[in-house]
């Protein structure tokens, strides 16, 4: 569960600052030296002070942006902020929980929790909390479920030496829209202010609610079966991700996710999710290029992940009659390679899924 803690991070203090080479440097009270102040530093220092303050962690337990090779382990990673507790066997202190912290401006997704899960299985350590200084996220390593269990209160460092933990029960999720109500001022407004473009036109609107309201919904998931040209593997549900395009805009916010084997025997995650768009030129008149609405398909890899594409819903739809047909001219981009050849792709498509292709 994710807790917000802006209000009370506000309320603490950062460390004075102090010039040194040209450069604002805190002078912090952890490290007893001083570091350059940035974003992520100043998340660092107040929930530094928040453990104190809040969990009831002490101070000397508490170590900033910590080599993990001081714990003979073989990577040049740091971790922010490591809380230790006392082995008495062989008193040594050693690590209770882990903490990543990203800047204000770095939404919580995925990757930033993987990480955190990367750090505290090369620590040992029971505990991991990934924050950006407005929300805060707990979990706890649980030996017989062999996973990390999202936690419903925030333990103190009594708690956490005792082992103990709340996990989240129960959760309520979100009720999709019923049909009738889709076409509503108040549940489109409430979409054009998340996730449809200003621009879109009114009439596809509600569909696309409908198509994004349907890929949130995780009381049904994709069954795995095997198809001709792939097979789903699993339905991983929703999940908060962050995704780079060729032209530098970034699309950041929950994706349905699903596990594939391709037609080569690959394996893949895919990831759906609907958001908005808008060319970042200006048009040849000087007014601003529209907002419009995008499907947008993600893959990830091993190394890196990108968006496989970005239909723009605005220009691909067709309705009639109420019924909306979507559309897919067939011009892509390959990589940096630029535009590929539409009829290379209708070749591929006629060959792999010729009920697919149109005209």
């Amino acid at each position: 569960m994710s807790v917000n803690i802006q209000a009370e991070l506000a309320l603490i203090p950062l460390p004075p600052i102090y010039q040194r080479k040209g450069h604002n440097c805190y002078l912090d009270p952890f490290r007893k030296k001083l570091i350059m102040v940035t974003p992520e530093e100043s998340v660092r220092q107040r929930i530094a002070r928040y453990l104190c303050n809040m969990l009831n962690v002490p101070e000397k337990m508490i170590a900033l942006e910590v080599p993990l090779s001081e714990y003979q382990i073989k990577t040049k990673d740091r971790a922010d902020i490591i809380i230790h507790k006392i082995d008495l066997q062989k008193n040594l202190e050693i690590p209770l929980a882990v903490i990543e912290c990203k800047a204000s401006t770095v939404l919580l997704t995925e990757i930033c929790i993987q990480q955190g899960f990367k750090y505290a299985d090369q620590l040992v350590c029971d505990y991991v909390f990934i924050t950006n200084g407005i929300e805060i996220l707990g979990y706890k390593y649980c030996d017989i479920q062999k996973d990390y269990l999202e936690l419903g209160v925030l333990p103190t460092y009594d708690v956490m030496l005792q082992g103990a933990y709340q996990v989240i029960n129960n959760v309520e999720l979100p009720q999709r829209t019923a049909y009738a109500q889709l076409h509503t001022p108040e549940i489109i407004q409430e979409y054009m202010d998340w996730c449809i473009g200003s621009d879109t036109p009114e009439q596809l609107i509600p569909f696309i609610i409908n198509i994004w309201e349907c890929l949130l919904d995780v009381t049904h998931t994709l069954p795995v079966v095997k198809l001709k040209n792939y097979e789903i593997v699993k339905d991983y549900g929703v999940r908060v991700l962050s995704y780079g395009n060729a032209g530098g805009g970034i699309f950041a916010g929950p994706y349905r996710s699903i596990l594939i084997k391709d037609i080569n025997g690959d394996h893949q995650i895919i990831s759906f999710a609907i958001s908005t768009y808008t060319r970042t030129e200006k048009r040849a008149n000087g007014e601003e290029s529209p907002e419009k609405t995008v499907l947008v398909v993600a893959i990830d890899d091993e190394k890196k992940t990108h968006h496989a594409l970005q239909l723009v819903l605005d220009d691909n739809i067709i309705c009639s009659n109420n019924i909306f047909q979507v559309w897919h001219s067939g011009r892509i981009t390959i990589g940096n390679r630029g535009a590929g050849k539409i009829n290379d792709l209708k070749e591929l498509m006629n060959e792999r899924t010729p009920w697919l292709v149109k005209k």
